[in-house]
């Protein structure tokens, strides 16, 4: 025979479950961060290349407008010389040439203004400058960079590396080229000077972000534009420089994407460097914190949305466990409860149904007295289960309420008082009360529900009393304010006493203080309950709505 065996379930501790969604939203927000800043960084770099690409083309514009003045200004020359004219037409047309660029503020220009040197014409060779510079004693072309350049590139444009300018010491490029008649001859060269530390000046002050800045290479990586004017003419590989680990891959890849090191200030830096169409090298750079400070700053909110987020659901599982804790143990006490009431209402039930049986039998009166005064006590003492239940039933569907009408107060003490001296009695104990003269003959309130609270009290301790004990109830009038009476009632025995960790235990709905009390003293374990949802959540609603009225 198959027996199909119940699913064994485990209870996931809270502390587990607390930390799956602490690590769970730990996840959340590296893989979210990782996943932004991947974005983020993506971002930056095309925004970086789009700067790149803005200074390279400012470089270009002012490189290709400094050829077609070197253009026109060779075309010229060739007209002026095949024309026949003498060398100081010329060299007045040039100083013509260095006033107008002068005047148009192009400072990438140097301001020699363009020159030349002419090899053939019927004076002889000559030296044509803007500026008027006499050449010294020995002067030869030949000599200088620029002229061989020139030749070496026949009819283009030729660029010089960068040297420094013998008449203003600054460092310069020249574009030279040659000169040649209509058949081809070599007339002479011209050429024009630029001032590359007004671009590498330029390039310099461009940022992308806060406390940037440029730096300009030339094609040999002689530094021609950085922020630290004593880094002009190093060389890339300089230590001082600290870039030199980066020269042979920016030689090789030509260019650089997001490197860090140390800046000549000691702060971390972000670089990136390509190469221009002409060989120079152009860098951005950036401190490493402000570059990032968008990450930085994603990451924050990130991590203070993640951790909101766990907080929130940690505080959900740790409400959710400890309701669903304590329905267990409602349940649990539920369960219990009925299993008390099934022998609460069984025991007198039996006890009525045998009094009745014993009683139909039974000849004389006494014997039928006697039974009816047995199914009389059983029947109060199922009726006050009966009521228990149905009084809790009440204040837990919220229909429960307090009335106010007048009563006098001794009365009611009596009353109560009469409803369980025939149980003291019967265990011989002693009974005592006080009563506060101060307090008015005459109130207002809800007296049967406070008559309910003190019999559940005086009950409580008839019952856990032994035999010849001693039970004191003490009213005292405690304040009077606003014509409200408090009133304080107290309810003292000699019985065997409640530990002050199960204190307060015992005002729970189907508890007690010891599980083994009901089958020892019995009882629902709801009088305590009910007498503190009487009297509201601190004990003072139903006595502070008791008012006094005058004596009559």
């Amino acid at each position: 025979m198959h027996i199909k065996m119940p699913k064994i379930t485990f209870k996931r501790p809270l502390y587990i479950q607390i930390l799956f969604t602490f690590f769970a939203f730990l996840m959340m927000v590296v893989l979210s961060f990782n996943f932004t800043k991947k974005i983020v960084n993506n971002n930056l770099i095309r925004n970086v290349d789009s700067v790149l690409d803005y200074v390279e083309s400012q470089i270009n514009c002012e490189l290709i407008e400094s050829r077609t003045i070197l253009d026109y200004f060779a075309q010229s020359i060739q007209s002026f010389v095949l024309r026949g004219d003498d060398p100081a037409s010329l060299i007045s047309h040039n100083r013509d040439i260095t006033g107008n660029l002068s005047i148009k503020g192009n400072y990438s220009l140097s301001p020699n203004g363009p020159y030349g040197y002419i090899e053939k014409h019927a004076q002889g060779p000559f030296l044509i400058t803007g500026i008027g510079w006499q050449p010294p004693d020995g002067f030869s072309p030949a000599d200088h960079l620029w002229y061989k350049a020139a030749l070496a590139a026949g009819g283009g444009i030729a660029e010089t590396a960068p040297y420094t300018d013998a008449i203003t010491g600054e460092i310069i490029l020249t574009y030279s080229r040659c000169i040649f008649d209509n058949d081809g001859g070599r007339l002479g060269v011209a050429a024009i000077d630029i001032r590359l530390g007004h671009i590498g000046e330029k390039v310099a002050h461009t940022a992308f972000t806060k406390g940037g800045y440029g730096v300009l290479l030339s094609q040999d990586l002689t530094i021609v534009g950085h922020m630290n004017k004593d880094f002009i003419g190093m060389k890339m590989d300089n230590q001082a420089m600290k870039l030199s680990y980066l020269t042979d891959e920016l030689v090789r890849t030509g260019k650089i994407t997001e490197a860090k090191w140390f800046n000549w200030k000691g702060e971390m830096v972000v670089g990136f460097f390509k190469t221009l169409p002409n060989g120079w090298r152009l860098g951005l750079l950036s401190p490493k914190k402000l570059y990032y400070q968008e990450v930085y700053e994603m990451a924050f909110i990130l991590s203070l949305l993640g951790a909101a987020l766990a907080s929130v659901m940690i505080v959900v599982l740790i409400r959710t466990d400890s309701a669903k804790n304590k329905s267990d143990m409602e349940s649990r006490q539920k369960s219990a409860f009925l299993a008390n009431m099934s022998h609460e209402m069984r025991t007198p039930m039996n006890a009525i149904t045998g009094m009745i049986t014993i009683g139909k039998a039974a000849s004389d009166i006494e014997r039928k007295d006697y039974c009816f005064e047995k199914i009389q006590d059983a029947s109060n003492h199922l009726l006050g289960v009966i009521n228990d239940i149905l009084d809790m039933s009440k204040i837990e569907t919220g229909k429960f309420c307090l009335s106010n009408a007048e009563f006098e107060f001794e009365k009611m003490l009596r009353q109560v008082v009469n409803v369980n001296d025939f149980r003291m009695d019967e265990k011989h104990q002693k009974f005592s009360v006080h009563i506060d003269k101060s307090i008015p003959l005459t109130l207002t309130g809800d007296d049967q529900r406070l008559a309910q609270v003190i019999t559940n009290l005086l009950g409580n301790a008839v019952k856990f009393t032994p035999e010849h004990g001693s039970i004191n109830l003490d009213v005292r009038l405690v304040g009077k304010t606003n014509n409200l009476c408090t009133l304080r009632f107290s309810v003292s025995d000699t019985g065997i006493g409640i530990k002050s960790e199960q204190q307060a235990k015992i005002f729970q709905s189907f508890e007690q203080a010891e599980s083994s009390t009901t089958r020892k003293y019995g009882g629902t374990g709801l009088g305590l309950a009910i007498s503190k949802k009487n009297s509201g959540n601190d004990g003072r609603e139903n006595m502070g709505a008791i008012r006094p009225r005058k004596r009559l």
